[in-house]
C-alpha cells in the first residue's frame, strides 16, 4: 500500500475514534470520596465535578462530608470547598443545603489548617455571617485567638462593617502591627463618616506615605465630599505637593465640584492654566482636561 493510502486510512480511523466518555457526577464523587484514591486523583475529580445542589443530591452531602472531615487531606478539602462554592452561585437551587453548608464552613473556620480557615472565613464574611464576624473581632481584640493575620481579618470585616469593627480598626490604625494592617484598618474606616477628621489629618500630613494619603483622599471624598473639595483646592495650590496627590485632587475638583463656581474661580483657573503648561506629566494631563472643560 502506498504512503498516501496508509495516510488516508489512518486519518479515517482517527475520525472514527470516539472521544472518551465524560464521567458522571456520581462517578467523580465516588473517586473523590474514596480514601483508596490518590490525593491528586481526588482533587482532579472534585475540580471536574458539577454539583447539582438540592436536598436529594447525595453528591453535595459527600462534598460537605469531605470538607468538614479534618482527617481528610487539606488539598482534597480545599477542592471540595471550591466545588461547593461554585454550586452555591445557583442561589435558588442551593437553598435547601445552604444551612448545612454554612454550618460546615463555621466548623472549618477554626480548623488547624490556615488556608482552610482563611477560605472558610472568607466565604462566611462575604455572606455577612455573624459567627465569622465575632471570630474575626475576637482575634483582633486578643491576638492569641486570631484565626487569620490582622490585615486579613480587617479586610474580611469590610464586607459588613459596623461600630465594633470601626472601633477595633481605629485602634489598629493608631498602633498597627504592620503597614499592611494599618492600610487595611484605614480601608475599613473609609466607610465610617466619623473618621473624616482622621482622613483629613492624614491627607494633609506630608510625612505620611503617599499610598496612605491617596487612600485618605479617596476616603474623605466619599464620606465628607465638601471637606475634601476644600482641601483638594489647597493641595492644587501647594507648589511643594507630590504630583500624584495634586493630580488626584485636581481630578476630584474637575469631576465633582460645582461647574458654575469653578468657571468663576479666577485664582483656580489661573493656577490650573499654569499647571497645564508647566508641571509633571500626570498633573499636566489632568490640568488640560480641567481647562478644556472650564475655560471661557
Amino acid at each position: 500500500m502506498s504512503k498516501k493510502g496508509k495516510s488516508a486510512k489512518s486519518s479515517k480511523s482517527a475520525r472514527k475514534a470516539k472521544a472518551p466518555a465524560r464521567r458522571t457526577a456520581r462517578s467523580l464523587m465516588a473517586v473523590a470520596a474514596s480514601a483508596k484514591s490518590g490525593v491528586k486523583e481526588r482533587v482532579a475529580s472534585l475540580n471536574e465535578v458539577t454539583l447539582a445542589a438540592s436536598d436529594q443530591d447525595a453528591n453535595v452531602t459527600r462534598a460537605l462530608d469531605i470538607l468538614g472531615n479534618d482527617n481528610e487531606p487539606a488539598e482534597v478539602r480545599m477542592a471540595a470547598l471550591e466545588a461547593l462554592q461554585t454550586a452555591s452561585f445557583s442561589v435558588v437551587a442551593f437553598a435547601p443545603v445552604r444551612g448545612e453548608y454554612l454550618a460546615t464552613l463555621r466548623k472549618v473556620a477554626t480548623d488547624p489548617n490556615a488556608e482552610l480557615r482563611e477560605s472558610a472565613l472568607g466565604v462566611l464574611a462575604r455572606n455577612k455571617d455573624g459567627f465569622a464576624q465575632q471570630k474575626l473581632l475576637e482575634g483582633l481584640q486578643d491576638p492569641g485567638k486570631a484565626l487569620v493575620p490582622t490585615e486579613t481579618a480587617l479586610s474580611l470585616l469590610s464586607f459588613d462593617p459596623h461600630a465594633d469593627a470601626y472601633n477595633v480598626a481605629r485602634r489598629i490604625a493608631s498602633a498597627p502591627p504592620s503597614d499592611d494592617a494599618r492600610q487595611e484598618a484605614l480601608r475599613l474606616l473609609s466607610a465610617d463618616a466619623t473618621s473624616a477628621p482622621l482622613f483629613e489629618k492624614l491627607l494633609l500630613d506630608k510625612s505620611e506615605k503617599r499610598e496612605v494619603r491617596q487612600l485618605s483622599a479617596a476616603a474623605l471624598h466619599s464620606i465628607a465630599p465638601k471637606k475634601f473639595q476644600k482641601r483638594a483646592r489647597e493641595l492644587v495650590f501647594d507648589p511643594s505637593e507630590y504630583p500624584d496627590i495634586q493630580a488626584t485632587s485636581l481630578a476630584a475638583i474637575t469631576n465633582f465640584s460645582d461647574p458654575e463656581a469653578l468657571a468663576n474661580d479666577e485664582p483656580l483657573l489661573k493656577r490650573v492654566d499654569s499647571l497645564s503648561e508647566k508641571s509633571p506629566a500626570k498633573v499636566k494631563q489632568v490640568a488640560r482636561r480641567f481647562m478644556t472643560k472650564f475655560k471661557r
